[in-house]
């Protein structure tokens, strides 16, 4: 028997449904959800064609080996390689580069940046140390993107630098894709019925074609599932980069895994919106929802209607001690067999008057660590006085004479 939903189907995206959206050659406020396709894409390590590709790789050499290196080509104004590298990408589609960066610095500034931000810059870690306070320093320097020339000029060289590593540190590429029309063909895909809120973009994430044979050959003939992952916004550079780990998913209601679902009403519960970068084309304050790619393999417990029963209670059992796992749901015990195809980003909409609550807000955002363990040191050291005979005499005594006087 068959699922009531398109999970059982070898549905594959079709690229008719996702046209990308064009480059961009100005900053504007939102990109239009209306562009005609014109194929530009924001690449990180692999373009479309083999050339472009070669030549691409062999520009990274370049900027690697020669950061300090003028241009020879007069129309870039003599600018470094490094700079002429990011404006490359800038321009190809700087939404993209913005979405890259934000996630990166929600990451940087998280609490659990010890866990979420990997990979993490290797310009910032001195031997088991990570100096978060400079790294910190250097991306409250980094402006909002521009495709102007003066934007690139301006850009100090160790933001150049952290950028020219962000952007050629994945083996990705992301398309921003027009909203109606990906959005309509991802939810055929999952088989979502209930309405739900739109999202603001459509992110796709392109792999290598290495990563790509890599995973059709684990396929190797079966079909896919489409599902929504939900999660915290800075845990989302990890997901990127590193993919989804089940041995870091929280939740285990009904077994070890990774956790999805068929109605992206359920994932949003767990994709509250987080502050990004404040200067961010895209939002000061994002949300954002994984739409994952799953092989039909016996290591993703789901509902199916085929087999016998004992068959389907099996492929449904996550866990001998827990319940079986619900219809619309998905764990994914196996890494491999899952991955990210595209990003839906949501963007909660702010004040246009920035007042001082919003910077004090900001720097006890930025200086959350800090505050914890200051807290934390002063609720010891009351405990300690409290829990002191000669200190509580001391006080006593302090306090009647402040009432004598």
């Amino acid at each position: 028997m068959e699922h009531s939903t398109a999970h059982d189907q070898n549905v594959e995206p079709d690229a008719d449904k996702f046209p990308a959206t064009g480059a961009s050659s100005s900053v504007v406020e939102d990109p239009p959800n209306d562009v005609e396709s014109s194929g530009d894409d924001f690449n990180f390590r692999k373009n479309d064609n083999d050339d472009n590709e070669e030549a691409m790789e062999r520009k990274r050499r370049d900027v690697s080996q020669h950061p300090g290196e003028s241009s020879s080509n007069g129309t870039n104004l003599g600018l470094p390689r490094m700079k002429l590298d990011i404006a490359d990408l800038i321009r190809t589609d700087i939404y993209c580069c913005d979405l890259l960066w934000c996630l990166f610095v929600s990451a940087a500034r998280s609490y659990r940046f010890s866990s979420v931000l990997r990979p993490f810059p290797p310009m910032y870690q001195e031997g088991d140390n990570k100096n978060m306070f400079a790294l910190k320093n250097v991306i409250s320097s980094v402006p909002q993107f521009s495709t102007t020339p003066q934007f690139l000029q301006d850009l100090p060289n160790e933001c150049q630098t952290l950028l020219s590593w962000l952007f050629n540190v994945g083996h990705f590429k992301l398309q921003l894709r027009e909203k109606d029309s990906a959005f309509k063909a991802v939810k055929e895909m999952t088989g979502q019925i209930m309405d739900t809120t739109e999202p603001n973009y459509v992110f796709e994430v392109v792999h290598t074609d290495e990563m790509d044979r890599k995973f059709e050959n684990l396929r190797n003939g079966r079909k896919c599932f489409f599902a929504y992952h939900g999660s915290r916004f800075d845990n989302f550079y990890s997901i990127l980069l590193n993919g989804l780990n089940t041995h870091l998913n929280k939740v285990s209601v009904f077994g070890e895994g990774t956790y999805l679902s068929s109605e992206l009403s359920v994932s949003l519960m767990y994709s509250p919106a987080a502050e990004s970068s404040r200067h961010s084309l895209l939002g000061s304050k994002l949300a954002c929802v994984a739409v994952c790619q799953m092989i039909d393999d016996p290591s993703v417990k789901c509902q199916v209607k085929e087999g016998s029963v004992s068959k389907q209670k099996v492929r449904a059992q996550a866990s001998k001690v827990t319940d079986l796992v619900p219809e619309k749901y998905y764990v994914v015990q196996r890494n491999d067999v899952l991955r990210v195809k595209y990003l839906l980003l949501y963007k909660e909409e702010s004040s246009q008057i920035q007042t001082t609550a919003n910077t004090s807000s900001s720097w006890i955002r930025d200086n959350k660590f800090t505050l914890l363990m200051v807290a934390y040191v002063l609720l010891l050291v009351a405990i300690g006085i409290a829990n002191s005979r000669h200190a509580m005499i001391y006080l006593n005594k302090f306090w009647k004479n402040v009432k004598l006087s």
